[in-house]
């Protein structure tokens, strides 16, 4: 994964690979210990809480900005970079996500008929 990654670049999808490669590797591993110690009792649990963590890593690394990163240092040092992938990543941070603004939209979305007339704000582009 590695070889392809610096040929071509990161997208979400190998980042996903390489996330579930090391979980994988980390399973393998404490299955070896729990057969040395011919214990598993705690193996499942050990997979399932180990899964939930890198998710939840995951999820906190910002993944877009991090292959963003990483393509933009391909792109420093060998001139070439996917650009269309690179525009389609999303451009807000996990730390801007807010419930009200969710809702709102989705009520808008949902009653856009309801209203005749609709201003656009400074700014926005209307639909």
């Amino acid at each position: 994964m590695h070889l392809y990654q610096e040929a071509y670049g990161f997208t979400r999808l190998r980042l996903l690979v390489d996330v579930f490669e090391g979980w994988l590797g980390v399973l393998v591993l404490a299955t070896l210990a729990a057969g040395v110690t011919l214990r598993a009792a705690w193996l499942p649990r050990f997979g399932l809480f180990g899964g939930v963590a890198l998710l939840l890593s995951l999820a906190a690394l910002n993944p877009d900005a991090w292959i963003a990163e990483r393509n933009l240092d391909r792109y420093a040092a060998t001139g070439t970079v996917d650009w269309s992938y690179l525009a389609d990543l999303s451009d807000d941070d996990w730390l801007e996500w807010n419930l009200g603004h969710v809702q709102a939209r989705a009520f808008t979305e949902t009653h856009a008929d309801d209203w005749p007339y609709r201003p656009a704000c400074p700014g926005q582009t209307v639909r």
